[in-house]
């Protein structure tokens, strides 16, 4: 299975493709995206204030919250970034330090 890039500079899209499917005028470097594959995704439009309005126009015809689709697991990758940079930090200078204060922060300190 290979894996087919598309050679346009502002629709990156990466799929797997075994080149055997052939539809005319629906392949991917006429489309800018893979649509059989399921791979229609908001990177595609020029512009990242496009995708963002598409997103809202949803929010807002739809009446869903799209921001909190997720819910909580959205800044989980912010605060754990945080207590490790904080802790390699004194790795890299060679400072042999306790490392409670560094594993036990909270929110609010």
């Amino acid at each position: 299975m290979k894996t087919l890039y598309s050679l346009r500079r502002f629709y990156h899209t990466e799929t797997h493709f075994n080149g055997t499917l052939a539809l005319a005028g629906t392949d991917q470097e006429t489309t800018s995206f893979a649509w059989w594959a399921g791979n229609a995704r908001l990177i595609n439009f020029p512009e990242a204030s496009q995708a963002q309005a598409f997103t809202f126009l949803v929010r807002d015809y739809l009446g869903v919250n799209v921001g909190f689709a997720q819910g909580p697991t959205e800044l989980g990758h912010l605060w754990h970034a945080g207590r490790a940079r904080e802790a390699a930090a004194g790795f890299e200078k060679g400072i042999d330090r306790d490392l409670e204060p560094v594993l036990f922060i909270t929110p609010l300190n």
